[in-house]
């Protein structure tokens, strides 16, 4: 994870101000340390979806975004964040996790459910991977920041520890 060595704590450590406060991981994976997604595949805790495509020149495609994705938009709102989708490249199914950040810092998961593409289905799952996890529900598809977004912000805010905002947005 990019925050290793700069959360508020270690920062104050140093005598310098700022620093990362918490995390909020939004329907996403999170490996054991020293893991990566294709050791999870190969030691078969994790199955390689159906819906995740490999290019001959080793990139990653998602088969219908709509429906993994942006499943719970309105269908000419999803039609068009699918046409934003590009390929992953593989390094994120081989890159192994060297600092697990979710165990230094808060940490808030959010799960979505309507979500079609998560591979955390439960919380003991979760809770297995992480330390003290605050977790939070939305009733969404995968991408909450679209559909529910104020939502989402609310959940960054309080992960935060600021209020939340009011019903506009």
């Amino acid at each position: 994870m990019a925050c290793k060595g700069i959360s508020k704590g270690e920062r104050g450590t140093q005598q310098k101000r700022g620093g990362v406060v918490g995390l909020v991981i939004i329907a996403a994976p999170i490996l054991p340390l020293g893991q990566s997604v294709q050791s999870i595949h190969l030691k078969g805790r994790l199955e390689e979806p159906p819906w995740l495509q490999v290019t001959p020149d080793g990139k990653y495609i998602i088969l219908d975004p709509i429906e993994r994705f942006y499943n719970d938009l309105p269908h000419d709102v999803a039609q068009h964040w699918a046409t934003q989708v590009t390929h992953q490249s593989e390094s994120y199914r081989t890159l192994t996790l060297d600092y697990d950040a979710w165990n230094h810092v808060p940490t808030t998961y959010v799960f979505c459910k309507q979500d079609n593409i998560a591979p955390i289905r439960d919380e003991a799952t979760l809770r297995e991977l992480i330390k003290n996890p605050s977790i939070e529900h939305v009733d969404s598809g995968h991408a909450p920041f679209l559909s529910k977004p104020r939502e989402t912000l609310n959940i960054i805010r309080r992960a935060a520890g600021e209020k939340d905002i009011g019903a506009s947005l």
